[in-house]
């Protein structure tokens, strides 16, 4: 995947959703294959068995990322607190933060309702968790204007 994506610049989506790669390992060696990558604007990793460990890499990932706009975690039962936090702190904290990536969209995902709001909060709005209220992006962005 990272090679097709590396090698043809006008592939700016890579959709990983569904495929089950929750192990660490193989989300190190996705996410490293990208480094380099600078046309990637969306990548989706839903409904693929993500764990804490893995949203911890891919935190340390959107560090150095520079043109990811958007990543797609959502309906990764086993991302907790601990992989929000770190995925937060890309986005908020140190000098190497990522201010490129408009969105982390979770949801469905094992993170508590308080730092839902926390990493919400702390993020300006760049992290979002769906829910059966807000069940898209659209309807997520669009909740304020109702």
């Amino acid at each position: 995947m990272t090679q097709i994506a590396n090698k043809h610049t006008e592939v700016i989506t890579l959709a990983c959703g569904k495929s089950k790669i929750g192990d660490s390992s193989a989300v190190r060696v996705l996410c490293d294959g990208l480094v380099e990558n600078k046309t990637l604007k969306n990548i989706s990793l839903t409904e693929c068995d993500l764990t804490d460990s893995c949203a911890m890499i891919v935190g340390s990932f959107l560090r150095g990322n520079t043109s990811l706009e958007t990543v797609w975690l959502s309906g990764n039962k086993n991302i907790g607190d601990t992989g929000a936090l770190a995925l937060l702190a890309a986005l908020s904290e140190g000098d190497d933060v990522n201010k490129t990536l408009h969105y982390i969209i979770m949801g469905w995902n094992g993170v508590s309702p308080e730092c839902q709001e926390k990493c919400a909060r702390l993020a300006h709005g760049r992290m979002v968790f769906l829910s059966d209220e807000c069940p898209s992006i659209n309807a997520w962005i669009l909740r304020e204007i109702e």
